[in-house]
């Protein structure tokens, strides 16, 4: 019965993890949209001028979208590894000595490797992001002056163009 209560509060606290930390990202998110929004807006005719529309489109859509995803999931996930941790380091040293001398030993193992993987994949990540962004703006200023493409012919050209930055983000990926 002590394993069965155990499993219905780690549901428990499972579930409100992932509801809390879903609430606090979708807030976020909303003053982010909202604060970016008037920034945009009460910018000058100029910087419009140097920053295409499909290209800030794009980069905010994927970037919000990955604060998102990193708020909601993994600060939840984080705060679950460390606690069961601190938790799995307090049994080992209450168990046996020799046991936990063993867990610090592979600790420093995990703690070095995970953090050589964290920066080859942030480096992968963000050679996708940029790629992925080059193409969605792309295609949103193709597609937002369509008549201007038609009429200048240069449909393949852009096709092709599109095609090259999915490429490149297949070759990173």
């Amino acid at each position: 019965t002590l394993f069965f209560g155990l499993a219905i509060g780690y549901f428990l606290l499972a579930f409100a993890r992932v509801y809390l930390w879903t609430m606090v990202s979708e807030r976020l998110i909303l003053r982010l949209k909202r604060n970016m929004y008037e920034a945009i807006i009460k910018q000058r005719i100029a910087w419009h001028d140097d920053h295409a529309s499909g290209t800030l489109v794009t980069q905010l859509t994927t970037d919000i979208g990955l604060i998102q995803n990193g708020i909601s999931d993994l600060c939840g996930q984080v705060v679950e590894g460390l606690s069961t941790f601190v938790i799995a380091v307090v049994f080992a040293l209450i168990i046996t000595f020799k046991f936990s001398v063993i867990l610090v030993a592979l600790m420093s193992f995990l703690i070095i490797s995970s953090t050589i993987s964290f920066n080859v994949l942030s480096k992968v990540i963000s050679n996708i992001q940029s790629a992925g962004v080059e193409a969605g703006t792309i295609i949103n200023e193709v597609i937002a002056g369509i008549r201007t493409v038609k009429a200048f012919c240069v449909e393949r050209r852009a096709v092709q163009k599109y095609r090259d930055c999915l490429e490149q983000r297949k070759k990173f990926g």
